[in-house]
């Protein structure tokens, strides 16, 4: 009955990507893939949604080494124009504040 529930669809809204694995033999190249769009350009959740008929699946787990997933290629560089202005708006500022983190 769980299974009936459209995951993906509910959680588009706030997940940065989702992945339904219809084939055990692509698990270990959406694990890779999952990880990677979670981690780069901006950071967020990514699903990933194993039936229950995938998860009973054995298979050879080859985890894969690179990722190349087409159409996604984010910029991890920052834009040097808006750099140059976040710089000018802080030394303008009186009492600036800079909450920094990790990606």
């Amino acid at each position: 009955m769980f299974q009936e529930a459209d995951i993906t669809g509910a959680t588009d809204p706030f997940c940065k990507h989702n992945y339904l694995v219809k084939n055990a033999k692509d698990l270990p190249r959406v694990l890779k893939e999952a990880f990677y769009i979670a981690s780069t350009g901006r950071p967020g959740p990514v699903l990933i949604d194993v039936p229950i008929d995938v998860q009973t699946k054995e298979i050879n787990f080859d985890y894969p080494e690179n990722v190349d997933i087409k159409g996604y290629k984010p910029n991890l560089k920052g834009h040097s124009l808006q750099i140059k202005k976040i710089a000018q708006a802080i030394e303008k500022a009186q009492r600036p504040i800079i909450c920094a983190g990790e990606e």
